[in-house]
């Protein structure tokens, strides 16, 4: 991995025992650095497996301590890299919570030579979940750890994993945090943009967008993150660069960004188209009514100016929001204005253009 090299130890049972002449726990030896004394005491029958009062293994304090020779020697001795933490026992000393392999402990504060002695093993789960649910990539995506999300994924960490609550990819948390650096990295090992999880909007550009990063957000638009998505409360890329990055606004709606329209707008638009379809369909939908006899061409003329307004509407309907867009792009007004004049000029030119056929009708 780039050149690196870990010095793995040849030890011989014999000359170490002759050496050390006091028993030498193996804790005591990976509390303090000692190869030898922890080789010595594997050598006299030391568990490597065994846990101890805060639910750690060998392994995984050699993985704390980012003691890479050490971690080699447990690894050669048996010692299994999955093993987690079983939570606190006795005096809990370290603070442990259970449920954390060496590597995520490694992960987790930033040991990038036991992340390395780890991987190198081949026996590590690189992409199992830790008591989060998040992956050891997902985790060091989140902390800016660029060197250890880029060892990670050279040993085959996938990029394109949904984990946490809500769950994000790593390039989702790297965006929410702002850590370009491991953005560049994940997008130039193929993760997508573009995945997150709907209901919570967890998108890699909403987050991006939302906490502040727009040089990530720039990042994201470069490699075609897609701008039609949901941010979250009726948010989108482009209201939220509007807000914060005016600079990224143009480049959105050039890649087809929207304004979200809000119910209480979109509803009034359907009354309103609703009202001036039945308006012109009220004289058409029978050859009299009671109170007046509307004459045969009158009554087509009506009929098909409704299927026509019918007809109109509906594109409308499907385009309103790029219609809003661009009147808010082009006016510089603020979004709930343009917002607001929709739904009342909806029902307005509806509501007149009603009365006026019904007066037709019924007059």
């Amino acid at each position: 991995m780039r050149g690196r090299s870990l010095a793995l130890l040849s030890f011989t049972a014999a000359p170490l025992v002759a050496q050390v002449g006091s028993s030498v726990s193996l804790r005591d030896a990976i509390d303090r650095g000692d190869v030898r004394g922890a080789s010595t005491a594997i050598v006299r029958g030391a568990n490597v497996h065994a846990y101890d009062d805060c639910g750690m293994t060998p392994l995984s304090e050699a993985a704390v301590r980012n003691d890479a020779q050490i971690i080699a020697l447990l690894l050669l001795s048996g010692a299994d890299p999955n093993a987690v933490t079983v939570g606190p026992g006795g005096s809990n000393r370290c603070g442990t919570v259970g449920g954390e392999s060496p590597l995520e402990l490694a992960v987790r504060q930033g040991r990038e030579a036991a992340v390395v002695a780890l991987l190198r093993s081949g026996r590590a789960a690189v992409d199992a979940r830790g008591r989060d649910e998040t992956t050891p990539l997902m985790l060091a995506a989140s902390l800016g750890e660029t060197r250890i999300v880029e060892e990670l994924l050279e040993a085959g960490a996938s990029a394109n994993l949904l984990g946490g609550r809500p769950p994000r990819t790593a390039l989702a948390l790297a965006a929410l945090q702002g850590n370009k650096g491991v953005v560049t990295a994940l997008l130039a090992s193929g993760a997508s943009p573009d995945l997150g999880d709907q209901e919570g909007a967890t998108f890699p550009l909403c987050e991006a967008l939302q906490n502040g990063h727009g040089d990530v957000a720039s990042a994201l638009l470069t490699v075609g993150a897609s701008v039609a998505v949901d941010c979250g409360s009726s948010s989108t890329p482009l209201t939220v660069a509007m807000r914060r990055y005016p600079s990224l606004v143009s480049e959105i709606v050039r890649r087809g960004g929207r304004l979200g329209l809000r119910v209480w707008v979109k509803i009034p638009f359907l009354v309103g188209s609703a009202l001036i379809v039945f308006g012109f369909l009220a004289g058409g939908i029978a050859k009299y009514n009671p109170f007046k006899e509307l004459p045969r061409p009158k009554v087509w003329i009506n009929g098909t100016a409704g299927l026509v307004a019918a007809a109109a509407i509906l594109p409308l309907f499907e385009n309103l929001e790029s219609a809003y867009t661009m009147l808010v792009t082009v006016t510089g007004l603020g979004t709930s204005i343009v917002q607001s004049m929709i739904g009342i000029l909806s029902l307005s030119i509806a509501g007149r253009l009603f009365w006026w056929r019904l007066r037709a009708y019924f007059v």
